[in-house]
């Protein structure tokens, strides 16, 4: 029988193995990607052949469209400046022991942060006021 989703448990640790999740995000992402390039194509023929700009216009721009688009569509798995930044963010917040602020991070840049073990707030001493 399965277990009630209502009722799971959440790991106290932070450390749940998310690998599916991440692929899924990152298929998802892909294809917005591509759905989107098709709508910008398809809506570059649409107009230019309708507006007078004639069919094979419309083609030429549409396919110049596509070219373009999947130029910049592809995946791109090299390292760049922006997760370099991200890594650093994110490694400097979990030695500091922010690891609310580290996992942001992590997850925003994609890369993976050393986390602390948070530490309990303390609460400051509240003077009366009574007298």
């Amino acid at each position: 029988m399965a277990a009630d989703p209502t009722t799971a448990r959440i790991d106290p640790s932070g450390k749940m193995d998310i690998t599916e999740q991440r692929r899924t995000y990152h298929a998802f992402l892909i294809l917005a990607r591509y759905v989107v390039l098709a709508n910008i194509v398809a809506g570059a023929f649409l107009i230019l052949a309708l507006t007078g700009g004639g069919w094979l216009r419309a083609a030429i721009a549409a396919l110049a469209c596509l070219i373009v688009g999947l130029y910049f569509a592809k995946d791109r798995r090299e390292v760049t400046a922006a997760s370099s930044v991200g890594a650093l963010v994110a490694t400097t917040a979990a030695e500091s022991g922010h690891t609310d602020q580290a996992g942001a991070a992590a997850e925003i840049f994609g890369g993976a942060a050393e986390t602390a073990e948070p530490e309990s707030p303390q609460r400051p001493q509240s003077a009366s006021l009574s007298g």
